[in-house]
This record gives C-alpha cells, sequence and structure tokens, in this order.
C-alpha cells in the first residue's frame, strides 16, 4: 500500500514541477532535447528507487538530488565522446538550436564557469518553488 501511495505523490510532484525540472536540466546541458531525456530518465530512477525515499515530505530535494546527478552523469558521458571532424558534421546537416529570448548570457556565462557544486547550489536556490 505504501508503495502505490509514494508512486502517487512522485508522479503528482512530477507533474505540478515539470517546468521547473527541465529548466534544471536545461541549465546543465544546454540542449532541450538532452534536458527532456535527462528529466524522463530522473522520474524512471525515482520510481525505481522509491524505496529509498525515506520521508514523503522531501520529495522535492530527493528528486532534485536525482535530476541533478542524471545530468551530471550525462555531462561526464559526454564528456568521454570523441569530437567529430568537420566533414562528418557538415554531412550531419545542422540542427535546430534553443532560443530564449529573455534570457541573460552574462549570467549564463558565469554560470558556466563555475565548478559543478556552486552551480548546482545557484541553479536549485533560482528554482526554489
Amino acid at each position: 500500500m505504501r508503495k502505490k501511495y509514494l508512486e502517487q505523490q512522485i508522479a503528482e510532484y512530477v507533474v505540478k514541477y515539470q517546468e521547473n525540472h527541465y529548466r534544471l536540466a536545461y541549465g546543465y546541458v544546454k540542449n532541450a532535447d538532452d534536458a527532456l531525456d535527462i528529466v524522463q530518465e530522473s522520474i524512471y530512477k525515482a520510481i525505481a528507487a522509491m524505496a529509498s525515499l525515506k520521508n514523503p515530505n522531501s520529495i522535492k530535494t530527493w528528486f532534485y538530488r536525482i535530476l541533478v546527478n542524471s545530468s551530471l552523469d550525462f555531462l561526464r558521458k559526454r564528456k568521454m565522446v570523441d569530437i567529430v571532424d568537420e566533414q562528418t558534421l557538415s554531412n550531419l546537416g545542422l540542427g535546430t538550436v534553443d532560443c530564449y529570448k529573455d534570457f541573460d548570457f552574462d549570467l549564463q556565462k558565469a554560470l558556466e564557469n563555475l565548478p559543478d557544486r556552486c552551480r548546482t547550489v545557484i541553479i536549485l536556490s533560482f528554482l526554489k518553488t
């Protein structure tokens, strides 16, 4: 019975704050499709690991931790990928570019220069709901 209850609480939380989760993931990976994949993977991990949630009142911090770890894992894996040469890139064509009209690019550059731990603190405090 507790399992169904936790699963329902996690699902409600994820749906209610879906945009915040997306923005957090996007803050790390800077790509819309990758951010959506990370959120989806985080939801899967949360459901699979819901037994580790000791206090249902801490769903927010518990899920944010899963989301941040998934984002960092993605970035680590991406660093292991070999860089593709120019000819291969031109053969693949250009993808779409994410565009946010009111986004402060100076802030974005400053966040990118921070270590992962510091960036996480800033992003999480900004997304505080």
